[in-house]
C-alpha cells in the first residue's frame, strides 16, 4: 500500500507570480465510463472568458489566459473581489454575462472591445465570476495540493462570498455528469459541455478534458486544436486508454501524431537548452495552460487557451 504524500505549502507573492499560467484541456468525444470516471470530477463548461482574479496590494487584477490585464473591462469584478477576497489570493474561473436565463458571449465581447464603456455596461449587464480553482490563499501556494485539497479551501472561501462571485458546481458521480451533459445540450443556455478533472492530481500534472455537447459533430473540428498542446493530448489519451477507455481510430491517430510531435519538440528543446546553458539566458518556465476557445481569440483578446 503506497504511503501518503505530504505536501509542504510555501508562501508566495501574487505580484511576483504575474503573469500566472493557466491549465490546458484536451477534447474527448464522449464521457468516460463509470470505471474510468472514478477518479474524476465534472464541472459545466460555460460560454465565457477564462480569467484569474489576482488579489494583492489592496487591488485586484483580472488576468486573461495569456496574462493580459482585463481589469478595465470588468470593474464590477474588481470591486467585488477587493471587497470579498483576501489579499495575496488567486482565484481561477470563468467570467460570464447572463440575459434572460442564458449566457451571452457577445456581452463579454462588448466589454473587451470598449473598456471605456465598461462601467456603463457593468451597470446594464453585470458580469458573474464563476470560480473553479484556488491557486493561492493568503500567500499560501496551494498549487502543489491535489484538486480535492484546493477545492476544499475554495469551498470554504466562496461560502463567505456573495454574487457576483460564485463557485462552479461540480459532481463526482458519473450518472449525474451524464445527466448534466444531456440537459445542457438540450437547454441551449450557454453551457458548452463538461470539464473533467482528476481529483487526486497536483496542478502540474492535472489533465482536463472537454466533452462537447454535440460530440460527434464537433470532434473533428476540436481535434485540429490539439496541435497546440501535443504534450497534454498524448498524456491524456494514454491515460484514458490505461483506464480501459476504448480509443476510436481518430483518437489513436491523434494520440500517435501528438506523441511524435512531442518527441520532436523535446529534441528541439534539448538542443536549445544546451545552447542556453552556455550563457545567462532567462529561466525556462513550464506553463500548463487552459483549454482552447477560438471565440475569445476572435474577439481580439490576448487570452491564453481557456
Amino acid at each position: 500500500m503506497p504511503h501518503p504524500v505530504t505536501v509542504t505549502e510555501k508562501c508566495v507573492s501574487v505580484a511576483g507570480l504575474r503573469p500566472v499560467p493557466v491549465m490546458l484541456a484536451a477534447p474527448i468525444p464522449a464521457l468516460p465510463g463509470r470505471g474510468a470516471f472514478r477518479r474524476f470530477s465534472a464541472e459545466p463548461k460555460y460560454d465565457g472568458y477564462r480569467v484569474l482574479l489576482l488579489r494583492y496590494d489592496g487591488r485586484c487584477v483580472v488576468q486573461s489566459r495569456r496574462g493580459t490585464d482585463l481589469s478595465g473591462s470588468f470593474p464590477d469584478l474588481v470591486t467585488a473581489a477587493v471587497g470579498q477576497v483576501p489579499d495575496e489570493t488567486i482565484l481561477d474561473g470563468e467570467v460570464v454575462v447572463g440575459i434572460d436565463g442564458r449566457l451571452e458571449f457577445a456581452e463579454l465581447q462588448k466589454r473587451i472591445a470598449s473598456p471605456v464603456r465598461a462601467v456603463a455596461l457593468a451597470r446594464e449587464r453585470p458580469a458573474t465570476f464563476l470560480a473553479f480553482d484556488l491557486l493561492v490563499l493568503n500567500e499560501r501556494d496551494l498549487r502543489a495540493l491535489p484538486l480535492s485539497g484546493r477545492r476544499t479551501e475554495l469551498t470554504e472561501l466562496m461560502a463567505a462570498c456573495r454574487p457576483p462571485l460564485q463557485q462552479v458546481p461540480f459532481t463526482l458521480d458519473h450518472d449525474q455528469a451524464a445527466q448534466w451533459l444531456e440537459d445542457y445540450a438540450a437547454a441551449h443556455i450557454g453551457v458548452e459541455g463538461l470539464i473533467l478533472k482528476r481529483v487526486d492530481e497536483r496542478t502540474p500534472l492535472l489533465l482536463l478534458s472537454y466533452v462537447a455537447a454535440a460530440a460527434e459533430e464537433n470532434f473533428d473540428n476540436m481535434t485540429r486544436r490539439w496541435a497546440y498542446q501535443p504534450h497534454v493530448t498524448a498524456r491524456w489519451l494514454t491515460l484514458l486508454e490505461s483506464f480501459g477507455y476504448p480509443l476510436t481510430d481518430i483518437e489513436t491517430t491523434v494520440r500517435n501524431e501528438a506523441a511524435a510531435s512531442l518527441n520532436e519538440s523535446d529534441s528541439e528543446e534539448a538542443t536549445s537548452a544546451g545552447a542556453e546553458e552556455a550563457g545567462d539566458g532567462p529561466p525556462v518556465k513550464l506553463v500548463v495552460a487552459g483549454e482552447t476557445d477560438a471565440q475569445e481569440e476572435a474577439a481580439g483578446t490576448v487570452g491564453e487557451i481557456a
